[in-house]
């Protein structure tokens, strides 16, 4: 079982996949809204649970299979329709 947190980061890292947007560090902090540190643990909880590639910052294919599956993220800086 996954966190909500951990969930977040897996959704995070697929958004930014679909909108072509590059995933850094500071992207997936932003997106999800914590501190870099804070982001790093998790991204590397996520590869030991074998979800992502936290030096690579992408999904593994069952990392993909949850993201899809999470709800979307409701973001911060959303563009204005």
């Amino acid at each position: 079982m996954i966190t909500q947190m951990q969930r977040s980061v897996l959704r995070a890292l697929f958004e930014l996949a679909s909108e072509d947007q590059r995933a850094t560090l500071g992207t997936v902090a932003e997106v999800v809204d914590l501190d870099s540190l804070k982001t790093t643990a998790i991204l590397h909880e996520l590869e030991r649970a074998g979800l992502a590639d936290a030096g690579r910052l992408r999904l593994t294919m069952m990392g993909l299979a949850l993201a899809v599956s999470a709800r979307p993220l409701e973001r911060r800086h959303a563009e204005a329709a």
